[in-house]
């Protein structure tokens, strides 16, 4: 991915007209669909000859992830508050998910077209892929802030996979979200409630004395280990595609 250099991007002037590109584009994405918008339709939109929109973003693929940033900066200035507000580990992860699809909403259409490509770790836009590993990290790193200092009881072999464990959950619900077609998706949100609910009692559950569960937990973090080399493995396989 290959964007303006860092001495152009950083002026008030160049993050003004960016924000402007992106927000062109997103809205164009909704109206008219992901691959039928072209980089001469954004330009138009936002009021911008072709060659001054290429400068800030050599292509579509590179809106997509500065829209993944910005919904990630978004996501973590308002985790600060959510996390301050309680040590109640249950309670902090159902803010951080509901404030997540709060702030998504508007974007539904758009995500729609993203989720058909999500699971695919080789496509340049998948959340899982190598090129999405930055955005992806810090999005794992607020799951990492909602067990610091928090009453979640946790067998320690399990603690070092739960952040990243915790983001593939979010990334469920959301593909579960893109797809509801229940009023305001209300069904998401009690299938979340559920999930929480079964999951903090299963934390819980690992860390208690129980003879015999050390070695569920074991075969439990052999598990996740395999699962997260599988996605490892096919994260780095990715191509950079043809500009």
């Amino acid at each position: 991915m290959t964007e303006a250099g860092p001495v152009a991007r950083s002026t008030p002037k160049a993050r003004r007209t960016r924000a402007r590109i992106l927000d062109s584009s997103l809205l164009l994405f909704q109206e008219k669909g992901f691959h039928e918008t072209s980089m001469r339709d954004i330009a138009a939109r936002a009021g911008l000859s072709l060659g001054a929109t290429y400068y800030h973003f050599r292509s579509k693929d590179d809106l997509v992830f500065a829209f993944y940033a910005r919904t990630q900066e978004d996501a973590e200035r308002e985790a600060l508050a959510t996390l301050a507000a309680t040590s109640n580990f249950e309670e902090r992860l159902r803010s951080l998910l509901a404030m997540r699809l709060d702030h998504l909403a508007v974007y539904r259409g758009f995500f729609s077209v993203l989720a058909n490509q999500a699971l695919d770790f080789n496509h340049p836009l998948s959340p899982f892929g190598s090129e999405s590993e930055p955005t992806r990290e810090r999005a794992i790193e607020i799951m990492r802030r909602a067990m610091e200092g928090s009453d979640l009881r946790v067998h320690e072999t399990l603690r070092p996979r739960l952040p990243l464990l915790l983001w593939l959950l979010q990334m469920g619900l959301i593909f579960l979200w893109v797809h509801d077609q229940s009023e305001a998706q209300v069904r998401t949100r009690r299938i979340t409630d559920l999930c929480l609910g079964l999951l903090t009692r299963l934390l819980a559950l690992s860390a208690a004395p129980i003879p015999g569960l050390s070695r569920v937990v074991s075969l439990l973090d052999q598990l996740i280990g395999e699962i997260l080399e599988l996605g490892a493995r096919s994260g780095s396989s990715h191509e950079e595609p043809a500009q």
